[in-house]
């Protein structure tokens, strides 16, 4: 067993946009670009510090409120944290 320092700062990303497809690598993304901690990603959810590190592992999934509070709360795209897009932002049409 080890022990995680929950308020230590994410390292900066080398990559402009996360390498996979998958939500942990998303979200991840989003937290090291943002500067934020798994704490703090709890405190924007309403989920529990264990469950970020949970879904930041890979091994589960989020409900959809949690994907929804994460998107709201950054500026993306559910579909981008999804994987369904490679664009955070969405696209926008200009008329």
């Amino acid at each position: 067993m080890y022990i995680v320092n929950m308020n230590k700062k994410i390292p900066k990303p080398k990559t402009p946009l996360p390498p996979g497809g998958r939500f942990c690598d998303r979200l991840w993304w989003l937290l090291q670009v943002n500067g934020d901690t798994a704490a703090y990603a709890s405190r924007v959810t309403g989920v529990s510090c264990k469950t970020i590190f949970t879904y930041l592992s890979g091994k589960e999934n989020p409900k959809v409120r949690v994907v929804i509070a994460l998107a709201d709360h950054y500026g993306v795209t559910t579909d981008f944290l999804l994987g369904r897009t490679r664009e955070p932002r969405g696209y926008t049409d200009s008329l």
